[in-house]
Protein backbone atom coordinates (compact mmCIF):
# COMPACT_ATOMS: atom_id res chain seq x y z
CA UNK A 1 0.00 0.00 0.00
CA UNK A 2 0.86 3.29 -0.82
CA UNK A 3 1.93 5.40 2.33
CA UNK A 4 -0.15 8.53 2.84
CA UNK A 5 2.19 11.79 3.29
CA UNK A 6 0.96 12.26 7.08
CA UNK A 7 2.89 8.75 7.28
CA UNK A 8 5.79 9.25 5.40
CA UNK A 9 6.15 12.37 7.76
CA UNK A 10 6.06 10.79 10.85
CA UNK A 11 8.17 8.10 9.51
CA UNK A 12 10.82 10.33 8.74
CA UNK A 13 10.28 12.22 12.19
CA UNK A 14 10.89 9.06 14.16
CA UNK A 15 13.60 7.95 12.32
CA UNK A 16 15.95 11.53 12.62
CA UNK A 17 14.58 11.46 16.55
CA UNK A 18 15.53 8.03 17.03
CA UNK A 19 19.35 8.94 15.75
CA UNK A 20 18.95 12.21 17.97
CA UNK A 21 18.58 9.83 20.67
CA UNK A 22 21.43 7.60 19.67
CA UNK A 23 18.53 4.61 19.19
CA UNK A 24 18.58 2.39 16.25
CA UNK A 25 16.00 3.87 13.66
CA UNK A 26 14.44 1.39 10.97
CA UNK A 27 17.32 3.38 8.23
CA UNK A 28 20.39 5.22 8.83
CA UNK A 29 18.86 8.81 8.10
CA UNK A 30 19.66 10.90 5.20
CA UNK A 31 19.93 14.95 5.24
CA UNK A 32 22.83 16.54 3.42
CA UNK A 33 23.15 19.35 3.82
CA UNK A 34 22.45 21.38 0.71
CA UNK A 35 23.98 25.42 0.38
CA UNK A 36 23.33 25.75 -3.35
CA UNK A 37 23.35 22.72 -4.96
CA UNK A 38 19.92 22.17 -5.33
CA UNK A 39 20.25 25.42 -7.84
CA UNK A 40 22.47 22.83 -9.76
CA UNK A 41 20.82 19.96 -9.37
CA UNK A 42 17.90 22.41 -10.93
CA UNK A 43 20.16 23.40 -13.53
CA UNK A 44 19.75 27.54 -12.32
CA UNK A 45 22.93 29.54 -11.24
CA UNK A 46 23.64 31.05 -8.04
CA UNK A 47 22.19 34.27 -9.29
CA UNK A 48 18.99 32.81 -9.71
CA UNK A 49 19.02 31.58 -6.18
CA UNK A 50 20.38 34.97 -4.82
CA UNK A 51 18.30 37.30 -6.28
CA UNK A 52 15.34 35.25 -7.18
CA UNK A 53 14.55 33.27 -3.72
CA UNK A 54 11.30 31.47 -4.54
CA UNK A 55 13.47 29.68 -7.42
CA UNK A 56 15.82 28.68 -4.91
CA UNK A 57 13.69 26.85 -2.67
CA UNK A 58 12.03 25.23 -6.07
CA UNK A 59 15.22 23.93 -6.59
CA UNK A 60 15.48 23.12 -3.02
CA UNK A 61 11.98 20.89 -2.99
CA UNK A 62 13.34 19.56 -6.08
CA UNK A 63 16.55 17.71 -4.75
CA UNK A 64 14.84 16.78 -1.33
CA UNK A 65 11.66 15.08 -3.16
CA UNK A 66 12.77 13.45 -5.80
CA UNK A 67 15.92 12.29 -4.68
CA UNK A 68 13.17 11.08 -1.53
CA UNK A 69 15.60 12.52 1.85
CA UNK A 70 14.67 12.24 4.67
CA UNK A 71 14.23 16.44 6.18
CA UNK A 72 14.71 19.12 4.14
CA UNK A 73 16.17 22.30 5.12
CA UNK A 74 16.20 26.04 3.74
CA UNK A 75 18.87 26.58 1.82
CA UNK A 76 21.32 29.30 2.10
CA UNK A 77 21.57 30.05 -2.01
CA UNK A 78 18.33 31.59 -1.59
CA UNK A 79 16.24 33.97 0.99
CA UNK A 80 18.72 33.82 3.95
CA UNK A 81 20.96 35.86 1.41
CA UNK A 82 18.99 38.33 -0.66
CA UNK A 83 21.22 39.60 -3.88
CA UNK A 84 19.00 42.83 -3.85
CA UNK A 85 19.51 43.50 -0.34
CA UNK A 86 22.99 43.70 -0.94
CA UNK A 87 22.90 45.85 -3.54
CA UNK A 88 20.74 48.48 -1.69
CA UNK A 89 23.42 48.17 1.28
CA UNK A 90 26.27 48.07 -1.27
CA UNK A 91 27.74 45.46 1.60
CA UNK A 92 31.05 45.49 2.18
CA UNK A 93 31.48 42.40 4.53
CA UNK A 94 30.88 39.75 1.59
CA UNK A 95 31.05 39.11 -2.28
CA UNK A 96 28.03 37.19 -3.95
CA UNK A 97 27.47 36.65 -7.94
CA UNK A 98 25.07 39.12 -9.60
CA UNK A 99 26.37 41.96 -7.42
CA UNK A 100 25.40 45.22 -8.94
CA UNK A 101 29.11 46.57 -8.07
CA UNK A 102 31.87 44.74 -9.79
CA UNK A 103 33.86 45.04 -6.63
CA UNK A 104 31.49 42.98 -4.70
CA UNK A 105 31.33 40.58 -7.00
CA UNK A 106 32.23 36.88 -7.38
CA UNK A 107 33.43 36.20 -11.01
CA UNK A 108 32.02 32.90 -11.30
CA UNK A 109 28.82 30.99 -10.96
CA UNK A 110 29.71 29.82 -7.60
CA UNK A 111 28.93 30.37 -4.00
CA UNK A 112 29.17 34.22 -2.06
CA UNK A 113 32.24 34.42 0.22
CA UNK A 114 32.85 36.47 2.87
CA UNK A 115 35.42 38.61 3.53
CA UNK A 116 37.56 38.83 6.56
CA UNK A 117 37.75 42.07 8.22
CA UNK A 118 41.06 43.46 7.37
CA UNK A 119 41.42 41.63 4.48
CA UNK A 120 41.65 42.82 0.84
CA UNK A 121 41.65 46.28 2.15
CA UNK A 122 37.60 46.56 2.04
CA UNK A 123 37.40 47.40 5.10
CA UNK A 124 38.29 47.08 9.50
CA UNK A 125 35.34 45.74 11.26
CA UNK A 126 36.39 46.87 15.04
CA UNK A 127 39.79 47.79 15.29
CA UNK A 128 41.67 46.49 18.81
CA UNK A 129 41.49 50.29 20.18
CA UNK A 130 37.64 49.65 20.03
CA UNK A 131 37.11 47.02 22.89
CA UNK A 132 35.78 49.26 25.23
CA UNK A 133 33.85 51.55 23.02
CA UNK A 134 32.18 48.13 22.44
CA UNK A 135 32.03 46.62 26.08
CA UNK A 136 30.51 50.22 27.04
CA UNK A 137 27.73 50.11 24.46
CA UNK A 138 27.62 47.23 22.09
CA UNK A 139 24.46 48.30 20.10
CA UNK A 140 25.38 51.99 20.01
CA UNK A 141 28.67 50.72 18.53
CA UNK A 142 27.14 48.28 16.48
CA UNK A 143 24.66 50.76 15.03
CA UNK A 144 27.27 53.87 14.68
CA UNK A 145 30.69 52.70 14.06
CA UNK A 146 30.24 48.74 12.79
CA UNK A 147 27.39 49.03 10.75
CA UNK A 148 28.74 51.86 8.92
CA UNK A 149 32.06 50.10 7.61
CA UNK A 150 30.59 46.59 6.81
CA UNK A 151 27.95 48.37 3.99
CA UNK A 152 28.81 51.66 2.18
CA UNK A 153 25.25 53.04 1.98
CA UNK A 154 24.77 53.18 5.92
CA UNK A 155 28.21 55.13 6.60
CA UNK A 156 25.71 58.05 7.01
CA UNK A 157 25.49 56.01 10.78
CA UNK A 158 28.75 57.50 11.58
CA UNK A 159 27.40 61.07 11.61
CA UNK A 160 24.29 60.71 13.54
CA UNK A 161 23.78 61.12 17.86
CA UNK A 162 23.80 57.93 19.70
CA UNK A 163 20.30 56.48 20.27
CA UNK A 164 20.82 56.71 24.36
CA UNK A 165 20.77 60.46 24.16
CA UNK A 166 17.29 60.21 22.25
CA UNK A 167 15.51 59.70 25.67
CA UNK A 168 12.61 62.55 25.28
CA UNK A 169 11.78 65.34 22.92
CA UNK A 170 15.20 67.57 23.79
CA UNK A 171 16.88 64.28 22.28
CA UNK A 172 14.40 64.10 19.08
CA UNK A 173 15.81 66.98 16.98
CA UNK A 174 19.63 66.12 16.99
CA UNK A 175 18.75 63.00 15.99
CA UNK A 176 15.62 62.79 13.41
CA UNK A 177 16.75 66.42 12.20
CA UNK A 178 19.93 64.84 10.71
CA UNK A 179 20.15 64.56 7.44
CA UNK A 180 22.45 61.58 7.47
CA UNK A 181 19.78 60.00 9.67
CA UNK A 182 17.47 60.10 6.71
CA UNK A 183 19.91 59.49 4.15
CA UNK A 184 20.32 55.88 6.09
CA UNK A 185 16.63 55.46 6.70
CA UNK A 186 15.85 54.85 3.75
CA UNK A 187 18.77 53.10 2.77
CA UNK A 188 17.07 50.53 5.58
CA UNK A 189 13.92 51.08 4.12
CA UNK A 190 14.86 49.47 0.74
CA UNK A 191 16.62 46.74 1.54
CA UNK A 192 14.33 45.69 4.16
CA UNK A 193 11.62 45.61 1.55
CA UNK A 194 13.93 43.34 -0.36
CA UNK A 195 14.42 41.37 2.63
CA UNK A 196 11.18 40.89 3.23
CA UNK A 197 9.91 39.78 -0.08
CA UNK A 198 12.91 37.80 0.24
CA UNK A 199 11.40 36.04 3.26
CA UNK A 200 8.24 36.06 2.62
CA UNK A 201 8.39 32.15 0.86
CA UNK A 202 10.12 30.52 3.40
CA UNK A 203 6.74 29.80 5.69
CA UNK A 204 4.74 28.65 2.58
CA UNK A 205 7.80 26.17 1.62
CA UNK A 206 7.75 25.58 5.04
CA UNK A 207 4.12 24.55 5.49
CA UNK A 208 4.39 22.82 1.75
CA UNK A 209 7.14 20.70 2.11
CA UNK A 210 5.35 19.03 5.42
CA UNK A 211 2.19 18.75 3.89
CA UNK A 212 4.36 16.48 1.21
CA UNK A 213 5.82 14.70 4.25
CA UNK A 214 9.14 16.07 4.75
CA UNK A 215 10.09 17.28 8.10
CA UNK A 216 12.61 20.05 8.64
CA UNK A 217 16.22 19.09 9.71
CA UNK A 218 16.49 22.69 11.65
CA UNK A 219 14.65 26.16 12.16
CA UNK A 220 16.88 28.33 14.79
CA UNK A 221 19.80 29.44 14.40
CA UNK A 222 22.50 29.75 17.14
CA UNK A 223 26.11 31.27 17.25
CA UNK A 224 29.53 30.39 19.48
CA UNK A 225 30.12 33.68 21.81
CA UNK A 226 33.98 33.65 20.10
CA UNK A 227 33.05 32.96 16.52
CA UNK A 228 30.29 36.29 16.79
CA UNK A 229 33.71 37.86 17.53
CA UNK A 230 36.54 36.29 15.21
CA UNK A 231 33.78 35.93 12.62
CA UNK A 232 32.29 39.43 12.16
CA UNK A 233 34.09 41.92 14.65
CA UNK A 234 37.67 41.26 15.23
CA UNK A 235 38.43 38.48 12.98
CA UNK A 236 40.02 35.42 12.79
CA UNK A 237 42.95 36.94 12.60
CA UNK A 238 42.61 39.45 15.49
CA UNK A 239 41.09 37.10 17.98
CA UNK A 240 44.10 34.83 17.72
CA UNK A 241 46.48 38.27 18.55
CA UNK A 242 44.12 38.77 21.42
CA UNK A 243 44.35 35.76 23.09
CA UNK A 244 48.20 36.47 23.53
CA UNK A 245 48.22 40.15 23.71
CA UNK A 246 45.08 41.26 24.90
CA UNK A 247 43.56 37.80 26.84
CA UNK A 248 41.38 39.56 29.46
CA UNK A 249 39.75 41.77 26.96
CA UNK A 250 38.67 39.53 24.44
CA UNK A 251 37.37 36.97 27.40
CA UNK A 252 34.81 40.08 28.43
CA UNK A 253 34.02 40.63 25.18
CA UNK A 254 33.22 36.87 24.99
CA UNK A 255 31.26 37.25 28.31
CA UNK A 256 29.46 40.29 26.88
CA UNK A 257 27.89 38.78 23.83
CA UNK A 258 27.48 34.91 25.48
CA UNK A 259 23.49 36.25 26.37
CA UNK A 260 22.97 38.13 23.07
CA UNK A 261 23.81 34.66 21.79
CA UNK A 262 21.11 32.46 23.58
CA UNK A 263 18.74 35.11 23.13
CA UNK A 264 19.42 35.41 19.09
CA UNK A 265 18.95 31.40 19.22
CA UNK A 266 15.95 31.17 21.17
CA UNK A 267 14.62 33.59 19.67
CA UNK A 268 14.81 31.97 16.10
CA UNK A 269 14.03 28.81 17.96
CA UNK A 270 10.82 29.62 19.79
CA UNK A 271 8.24 30.00 16.72
CA UNK A 272 9.27 26.48 15.34
CA UNK A 273 9.25 24.61 18.75
CA UNK A 274 6.33 22.77 17.88
CA UNK A 275 7.56 21.58 14.54
CA UNK A 276 11.72 21.38 15.05
CA UNK A 277 13.43 21.54 17.92
CA UNK A 278 16.88 21.29 16.30
CA UNK A 279 18.81 25.26 16.22
CA UNK A 280 21.98 24.89 13.82
CA UNK A 281 24.84 26.49 14.86
CA UNK A 282 27.49 27.10 12.41
CA UNK A 283 31.02 26.94 14.10
CA UNK A 284 34.40 27.88 12.56
CA UNK A 285 37.46 29.64 14.41
CA UNK A 286 37.77 27.16 17.14
CA UNK A 287 39.29 24.36 14.39
CA UNK A 288 42.57 22.81 14.54
CA UNK A 289 45.26 25.07 13.80
CA UNK A 290 43.40 28.35 15.16
CA UNK A 291 44.10 27.68 18.84
CA UNK A 292 45.75 25.09 21.39
CA UNK A 293 43.40 22.58 23.22
CA UNK A 294 44.26 24.85 26.09
CA UNK A 295 43.11 28.14 24.71
CA UNK A 296 40.19 25.84 23.30
CA UNK A 297 38.89 25.18 26.70
CA UNK A 298 39.69 28.87 27.81
CA UNK A 299 38.37 31.04 25.27
CA UNK A 300 35.91 28.82 23.01
CA UNK A 301 33.80 26.04 24.73
CA UNK A 302 32.68 27.43 28.32
CA UNK A 303 30.87 29.97 26.39
CA UNK A 304 29.71 27.58 23.86
CA UNK A 305 28.46 25.08 26.18
CA UNK A 306 26.34 27.72 27.84
CA UNK A 307 24.88 28.63 25.17
CA UNK A 308 24.00 24.52 24.28
CA UNK A 309 22.87 24.19 27.65
CA UNK A 310 20.18 27.26 27.21
CA UNK A 311 18.88 26.00 24.14
CA UNK A 312 18.74 21.92 25.92
CA UNK A 313 17.02 23.52 29.54
CA UNK A 314 13.90 24.91 27.14
CA UNK A 315 14.06 21.87 25.24
CA UNK A 316 15.89 21.96 22.12
CA UNK A 317 18.64 19.84 20.10
CA UNK A 318 21.81 22.19 19.21
CA UNK A 319 23.47 21.17 15.94
CA UNK A 320 27.04 22.07 16.25
CA UNK A 321 28.58 22.16 12.23
CA UNK A 322 31.81 22.42 12.72
CA UNK A 323 33.97 23.03 9.85
CA UNK A 324 37.45 21.99 9.90
CA UNK A 325 39.99 19.35 11.95
CA UNK A 326 38.10 18.67 15.13
CA UNK A 327 39.72 15.42 16.11
CA UNK A 328 41.88 17.27 19.47
CA UNK A 329 38.61 18.82 20.42
CA UNK A 330 36.55 15.40 20.65
CA UNK A 331 36.61 14.54 24.35
CA UNK A 332 36.12 18.27 25.46
CA UNK A 333 33.16 18.82 23.66
CA UNK A 334 32.10 15.09 24.72
CA UNK A 335 31.30 17.29 28.21
CA UNK A 336 27.12 17.65 26.96
CA UNK A 337 24.29 15.66 28.05
CA UNK A 338 23.63 12.02 26.57
CA UNK A 339 21.39 12.74 22.96
CA UNK A 340 20.51 15.87 23.36
CA UNK A 341 22.74 17.46 20.60
CA UNK A 342 23.73 16.40 17.24
CA UNK A 343 27.46 17.27 15.79
CA UNK A 344 29.06 17.70 12.36
CA UNK A 345 31.85 15.98 11.92
CA UNK A 346 34.28 17.29 8.49
CA UNK A 347 37.41 15.02 9.84
CA UNK A 348 37.74 11.88 11.26
CA UNK A 349 34.02 10.91 11.88
CA UNK A 350 35.27 7.61 12.64
CA UNK A 351 37.22 8.51 15.51
CA UNK A 352 34.82 10.79 16.57
CA UNK A 353 32.07 7.84 16.68
CA UNK A 354 34.70 5.85 19.49
CA UNK A 355 34.91 8.75 21.30
CA UNK A 356 31.33 10.67 20.71
CA UNK A 357 29.30 7.77 19.85
CA UNK A 358 27.63 6.84 23.41
CA UNK A 359 26.61 11.08 23.69
CA UNK A 360 25.92 12.82 20.57
CA UNK A 361 24.07 11.84 17.49
CA UNK A 362 26.89 12.55 14.88
CA UNK A 363 26.59 13.29 10.88
CA UNK A 364 28.80 13.74 8.17
CA UNK A 365 30.08 11.26 4.78
CA UNK A 366 31.41 11.29 2.14
CA UNK A 367 34.70 13.79 1.40
CA UNK A 368 34.26 16.80 -0.81
CA UNK A 369 37.14 15.33 -3.32
CA UNK A 370 35.07 12.08 -3.62
CA UNK A 371 31.91 13.95 -3.75
CA UNK A 372 33.29 16.54 -6.15
CA UNK A 373 35.64 14.23 -8.43
CA UNK A 374 35.00 10.46 -7.77
CA UNK A 375 33.01 8.13 -8.69
CA UNK A 376 29.90 6.83 -7.84
CA UNK A 377 31.51 3.49 -7.15
CA UNK A 378 34.24 4.88 -4.66
CA UNK A 379 31.03 6.79 -2.87
CA UNK A 380 28.60 3.94 -2.93
CA UNK A 381 31.77 1.93 -0.94
CA UNK A 382 32.86 4.88 1.46
CA UNK A 383 28.96 5.39 2.14
CA UNK A 384 28.88 2.09 3.00
CA UNK A 385 31.43 2.07 5.60
CA UNK A 386 30.16 4.93 7.07
CA UNK A 387 26.67 3.03 7.64
CA UNK A 388 28.89 0.31 9.26
CA UNK A 389 31.13 1.67 11.51
CA UNK A 390 29.63 5.24 12.24
CA UNK A 391 25.71 3.95 11.99
CA UNK A 392 26.32 0.98 14.15
CA UNK A 393 23.97 1.05 16.98
CA UNK A 394 22.15 4.30 15.74
CA UNK A 395 23.29 7.75 17.00
CA UNK A 396 24.14 8.96 12.83
CA UNK A 397 22.63 11.04 10.32
CA UNK A 398 24.27 10.63 6.58
CA UNK A 399 25.49 14.31 5.22
CA UNK A 400 28.10 15.02 3.78
CA UNK A 401 32.19 16.00 4.96
CA UNK A 402 31.40 19.74 3.70
CA UNK A 403 28.23 21.12 2.04
CA UNK A 404 27.00 19.92 -1.28
CA UNK A 405 27.47 23.10 -2.97
CA UNK A 406 29.70 21.21 -6.21
CA UNK A 407 29.35 17.74 -5.78
CA UNK A 408 28.38 15.60 -9.00
CA UNK A 409 25.12 14.82 -9.13
CA UNK A 410 25.50 11.47 -9.65
CA UNK A 411 27.40 10.78 -6.86
CA UNK A 412 24.93 12.57 -4.60
CA UNK A 413 22.49 9.92 -6.54
CA UNK A 414 24.74 6.90 -5.38
CA UNK A 415 25.39 8.28 -2.05
CA UNK A 416 21.79 8.54 -1.83
CA UNK A 417 20.61 4.72 -3.56
CA UNK A 418 23.21 3.37 -0.89
CA UNK A 419 21.51 5.06 2.17
CA UNK A 420 17.72 3.66 1.16
CA UNK A 421 19.16 -0.18 0.19
CA UNK A 422 22.25 -0.54 2.33
CA UNK A 423 21.38 1.08 5.60
CA UNK A 424 18.69 -0.98 7.05
CA UNK A 425 19.31 -1.93 10.65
Amino acid sequence: MVKSAKELYAERQKRINDAIALKEPDRVPIAPLDNGWSLKYAGLSWIDGLYDPEKALKAEKKAVTELNWDAFMVSAAGPMFPGKAFDRLDLKQMIWPGAEKEENRVKVNGSYQFIEPGSRGKYDQMPAEDYDLFLDDPSDYIIRRWLPRIAKNLEPLKNISPLHLANSVYGFGPLFGNPDFIKVLKVMLEASEEYSKAMAPIAPYVMEMTQLGFPPLFMGMGWSPYDYLADFMRGTEGCMIDMFRRPEKLKEAIKKVTPYCIEWSLMTAMPFKDLCKVVFIPVHKGAGGFMSNEQYEEFWWPSMREVMMALIDEGFIPYLYSEGIYTERLPIIKDIPKGKAIYHIESDIFKAKKILGDTVCLTGGPTATMMNIGTPKQVEEYTKRLIDEVGQGGGFIMDVEVPLITARIENVEAMTKTVMEYGVY
